[in-house]
């Protein structure tokens, strides 16, 4: 499998066809966010990675985005929270608006 380039895509689903790793499409339509979220903090600790070819590399994406998919499709995984720099959570209140 040559290295696939994945800036062009657009939808969850083409990161699975372009590594050729298989998805169940309930998970990705219940948690298609959470699932590109893992697989983003994956792949860049796979970026980080200093001498990894082609080949080495195609292989631990595709790892990893199997690795995010399962996570969820096995309905163990708490979903992943990622906040910009400088981001604040916001309490709403639990009763009634405002509150």
């Amino acid at each position: 499998m040559a290295f696939p380039d994945l800036r062009d895509a657009e939808r969850a689903e083409d990161f699975f066809e372009a590594l050729e790793v298989p998805y169940e499409q309930r998970v990705m339509d219940v948690f298609r966010l959470q699932v590109l979220k893992r697989f983003a903090v994956l792949r860049e600790a796979i970026d980080r990675e200093a001498g990894l070819g082609d080949e080495e590399r195609t292989a631990a994406y595709r790892r990893a985005l199997a690795t995010a998919h399962e996570a969820f499709a096995d309905g163990a995984a708490t979903p992943v929270r990622v906040l910009g720099p400088g981001a604040a959570l916001v309490r709403l209140p639990s009763r009634g608006w405002p509150g």
